[in-house]
C-alpha cells in the first residue's frame, strides 16, 4: 500500500518542477522595433553564411483580425525582404510569423518565428 503512495507523490512532485520550470517569458512585452531588428540581423546572418549578402528589411504588425488563442501571447506578421542591388526587380521577399510570451522552459528565448529564428 505504502508503494503505490509513494510512486504518485514522486509523480505529484515531477509535475510540480515542470510546472515551475515552463513560466511565461519574462520582460513585459516584447518591442516591435526591438523584433523587427533581431528578425532582420538573424536573416542576413543566414543569407550571409549562404553567400548572400543582401541589405534586409523586416516591417511586423498583429495580424489583421486575429489574435493568439493564448491571451498572454504577442503574434506578429513580419514581411522580410532581402534586397538585391544589382536586380531590385529579382529582391526576395516573404512572410515570417512571429510569437512570443509563450510558455516555455525557463532560459529559452521568449520568442519565435515560423523560419526557425529565436528572438528576444
Amino acid at each position: 500500500m505504502a508503494r503505490p503512495l509513494l510512486v504518485l507523490a514522486c509523480l505529484a512532485v515531477a509535475i510540480v518542477a515542470v510546472n515551475s520550470a515552463l513560466r511565461p517569458a519574462g520582460g513585459g512585452t516584447p518591442v516591435v522595433a526591438a523584433i523587427e531588428r533581431e528578425l532582420g540581423d538573424s536573416v542576413a546572418l543566414k543569407l550571409t553564411t549562404q553567400g548572400y549578402d543582401y541589405p534586409i528589411a523586416v516591417s511586423c504588425a498583429p495580424p489583421p483580425g486575429g489574435a493568439p488563442p493564448d491571451p498572454t501571447a504577442v503574434h506578429l506578421v513580419c514581411q522580410v525582404t532581402a534586397f538585391n542591388e544589382r536586380r531590385p526587380s529579382k529582391s526576395p521577399a516573404w512572410v515570417e510569423d512571429v510569437t512570443c510570451n509563450l510558455l516555455v522552459p525557463a532560459g529559452t528565448p521568449r520568442c519565435g518565428s515560423s523560419g526557425g529564428d529565436a528572438l528576444q
